[in-house]
């Protein structure tokens, strides 16, 4: 967005402070939650991001949730094998109480 265009972002004082003349706010998602968000922003003046600016970094932000994900998943999968060591929990592949299938955990970024 083009902050001098914007009547809400022109009355920000963080804009306005900043010196903040264009910004990007992309949400980080899966397909089934909201991991974050990537907020960018220019301070260089006559510099407003366009759409391959937007483009670009719409899939920036899609190959960043799916490693935000696999990350996640990963650990999950280190706490299942954890409890099974520990607790004499479940063997590897059956089920668990966690909702992570120890099988594929990255199924569920395929879907």
């Amino acid at each position: 967005a083009d902050t001098s265009q914007d009547a809400f972002l022109t009355g920000q004082e963080s804009i306005r402070v900043g010196h903040i003349r264009s910004i990007i706010c992309l949400p980080l998602e899966s397909p089934d939650e909201r991991l974050g968000v990537m907020y960018l922003d220019s301070r260089e003046p006559g510099k407003v991001f366009d759409a391959l600016d937007v483009e670009f970094l719409e899939s920036l932000a899609g190959h960043a949730a799916l490693a935000l994900r696999v990350q996640t998943l990963q650990s999950d999968l280190r706490l299942v094998r954890h409890r099974a060591q520990m607790n004499d929990g479940p063997a590897w592949g059956e089920p668990d109480t966690t909702g992570v299938d120890v099988e594929s955990p990255l199924v569920a970024v395929a879907k």
